[in-house]
């Protein structure tokens, strides 16, 4: 059973590393995907698996994730040098893309891509591996998931919170007039 942050972290490396690295890691909001995503490319520079010339991309759902949460991410991880080297792009871009070659594709949030549109990424371009990285995964996408990326581990935020790694959800509920007029619902 998994008691800290740090043990999750190894655990889903480990994991990806030993697989056939086309595979995703089902990890809850807070339990640290950008962090284990980050462990695993230092692991795969390390090995030489990848190297400074390797091609590496991104994807993200949003500009601010492409252009600022996760830069921040490698800043706070030690691993700004790797993430010169990444090209970071959102499925809205790439899903139009024929024939491009990559080492890795690190797939963030990859349940948005799991859809007839943003899918034909992986289908029309070659990736040697792929990190699928989300937090949740609806039961409706969870076949295209399994031809994309399977799922090889999920730890929930309530596994977190279950196990102390996480802080307990507490769900506030605050009255705020969305109209001026009281006979608005």
């Amino acid at each position: 059973m998994v008691t800290t942050r740090e043990e999750l972290h190894k655990l889903g490396k480990e994991l990806w590393l030993e697989s056939d690295r086309k595979n995703s890691l089902i990890l809850g909001t807070g339990t640290g995907k950008s962090k284990v995503a980050i462990d695993i490319l230092k692991q795969l520079f390390l090995d030489e698996t990848l190297c400074y010339s390797s091609r590496i991309l991104l994807l993200t759902n949003s500009t601010d994730l492409r252009d600022n949460n996760w830069k921040a991410e490698f800043v706070k991880w030690d691993a700004l040098d790797i993430w010169e080297v990444i090209t970071s792009e959102c499925y809205q871009t790439v899903y139009k893309w024929n024939n491009t070659q990559w080492d890795l594709v690190i797939s963030d949030e990859i349940d948005f891509a799991l859809t007839e549109v943003y899918g034909t990424f992986f289908q029309n371009n070659d990736c040697a591996m792929i990190l699928g990285l989300t937090g949740f995964v609806d039961e409706s996408k969870q076949e295209l998931l399994a031809q994309v990326a399977p799922i090889l581990m999920e730890y929930s935020t309530q596994d977190a919170q279950d196990a102390g790694i996480l802080n307990s959800t507490q769900v506030v509920f605050v009255r705020y007039n969305l109209s001026r007029n009281p006979k608005d619902i």
